[in-house]
């Protein structure tokens, strides 16, 4: 056991990251940080256990928790963070609906080398918009206004046009795929990275928001193959 912890001190639950995971407030306690961060990396999972979990407190204390809302919240703050258009990386060039977010998701990722083995993948989140794949890291650090709680910051690190999605390829687990880009702009430079979602219904929601501006502008169906 790393912390005990009653439940008669839990002031309040707040879904955060697109309701991929929750914080938990507690009364202050010397010792101890006022604040615990849970990461499911899946909504639906993390929308059940939250269900099942104020279920149970009902149950059991006196004084329910406050249960906060802070998805608009969120979304305002990546398209302010991620999505500005004086980002030089990101190809976005104005405040049209091509920078609104339509998609965003905690996942695994890394650059495909070509290397046999998977390589290394690193917790990323994937901001979809209906012209852009935006790669992210968050970082969680204390508010400074109010230092017993903390604040998201997200940094970009890096971005692919949707229309340069030339190939996509579904491994076994049906949870990771490999996506290939053309950047006919660069010189015809090849860009692979390998993404990986908590679960296979989390990996079905990213690829159907790819498929739908894809298939839009090119009039056939996406490519997706299996992994040989």
């Amino acid at each position: 056991m790393l912390e005990n912890r009653p439940l008669e001190g839990l002031k309040s639950i707040s879904p955060v990251l697109g309701n991929q995971g929750f914080r938990l407030s507690w009364n202050a306690d010397r010792g101890n940080v006022p604040w615990q961060l849970c990461l499911l990396r899946d909504a639906d999972h993390c929308n059940c256990f939250l269900q099942l979990f104020t279920g149970k407190l009902r149950d059991i204390v006196k004084n329910m928790p406050k249960v906060e809302t802070t998805v608009s919240e969120s979304l305002a703050q990546l398209a302010n963070e991620v999505l500005q258009p004086s980002n030089p990386q990101l190809p976005i060039s104005d405040g049209s609906k091509e920078g609104e977010v339509v998609l965003y998701i905690m996942v695994f990722w890394s650059p495909d080398k070509g290397q046999k083995d998977m390589p290394t993948m690193e917790p990323v989140s994937l901001v979809v918009t209906t012209s852009d794949i935006c790669i992210v890291r968050e970082n969680y650090i204390k508010d400074v206004k109010v230092p017993s709680r903390f604040r998201t910051q997200y940094k970009f690190l890096s971005s692919e046009r949707i229309s340069n999605l030339t190939a996509m390829h579904l491994h076994e687990d049906l949870a990771t795929v490999s996506l290939t880009f053309l950047d006919e702009d660069a010189d015809g430079m090849e860009m692979k990275w390998i993404v990986r979602a908590a679960t296979k219904a989390s990996l079905h929601t990213f690829l159907s928001t790819l498929r739908v501006p894809w298939e839009e502008l090119f009039g056939i169906d996406m490519p997706l193959a299996f992994m040989p």
